[in-house]
């Protein structure tokens, strides 16, 4: 790939000038969500609820798995855009396993209001910090998926947490 790299986040991260190709791996993880969850509301119905709640169960889970793959180098990336982590770096530890919990809670069909302000809350930190950083025009690589599959941090980054906030509001409506 021929990619300028302007600033390095965390070891052997380079951050790359987002061309389309460098999202085909962020596709391909939504791919397998949307599949997933096509697949598990064929058994239980596609209602809102389950949908919604499928979604968001394999995204979490999806994206907290890439994450513990490599959890220092998340954790180190991590600290170079998010708010928390940032003042708190054990938190780029914590996180992870915050996700993946999220996700078994959405996944064993639990959409209660605790587990969805907890969705919220996090997903909004997120929102802020990547807006931050876009605000600034400060490129840094996105740790969303780990060190397996490197993506930039851009809007598409925003884009994905702030669904993720606008689908736990949708579901104190459903």
């Amino acid at each position: 790939m021929n990619h300028t790299h302007e600033h390095t986040t965390a070891p052997n991260l380079p951050v790359l000038h987002p061309k389309l190709r460098d999202y085909v791996p962020l596709l391909s993880v939504f791919a397998v969500i949307i599949f997933a969850t096509i697949a598990a509301c064929a058994n239980t119905g596609f209602t809102p609820d389950t949908v919604l709640g499928y979604s968001m169960g394999f995204f979490f889970l999806i994206f907290g798995l890439f994450k513990l793959l490599d959890i220092s180098m998340f954790a180190h990336g991590y600290r170079e855009y998010d708010l928390i982590a940032k003042n708190l770096p054990a938190w780029g530890y914590m996180y992870p396993f915050v996700e993946l919990g999220l996700g078994g809670l959405y996944l064993a069909g639990d959409t209660s209001a605790e587990t969805l302000y907890i969705t919220i809350g996090l997903s909004v930190i997120t929102v802020a910090s990547v807006s931050i950083k876009l605000a600034r025009r400060e490129l840094v690589q996105c740790v969303c998926l780990g060190n397996v599959l490197r993506v930039p941090l851009t809007y598409v980054s925003l884009a994905e947490y702030a669904t993720m906030a606008l689908m736990a509001v949708a579901m104190f409506v459903v």
